[in-house]
């Protein structure tokens, strides 16, 4: 019989400690799965230089993927494109910057987080949050 063979006796012995194991643990092995490292340099790099005007080949060349992929990679993982979290990282940045120092103009804020203009920065705010950056000052 199959079963006094060793590689067999070994491969059953597998078998029923992973079903033990999964019957009592049926989550096992099903928790959240690591960020690709390609995304990981790309998101790491926005974040320590977000006013750096980034392009889209810049950031899939850090990523060493072609810009199709790491589209589709931020869209998976991230749940946005990298300009959209590059965005997002921009704003929360500015918005810190305007709760924390009332007396920084609108304009020197957007510039200093890499906004083309003061009103695409107010745009992209009201967007964001709900509310223009002037009505967000202390």
């Amino acid at each position: 019989m199959f079963v006094e063979q060793p590689a067999v006796q070994q491969q059953l012995a597998g078998a029923m400690a992973a079903g033990f194991l999964l019957a009592s643990y049926p989550d096992l092995g099903r928790g959240p799965v690591a960020r690709p490292r390609a995304i990981t340099r790309v998101v790491d790099a926005i974040r320590e230089d977000p006013a750096r005007a980034w392009t889209v080949g810049e950031m899939a060349a850090l990523a060493g993927t072609s810009v199709r992929r790491m589209q589709e990679g931020f869209r998976s993982w991230m749940g946005c494109s990298p300009t959209e979290h590059l965005v997002d990282v921009r704003l929360q940045r500015a918005r810190r910057d305007l709760e924390e120092d009332g007396q920084l103009l609108i304009g020197e804020v957007a510039a200093r987080w890499g906004f083309s203009s003061a009103s695409r920065f107010a745009a992209a705010h009201q967007r964001r949050y709900g509310y223009a950056p002037s009505q967000g000052r202390r």
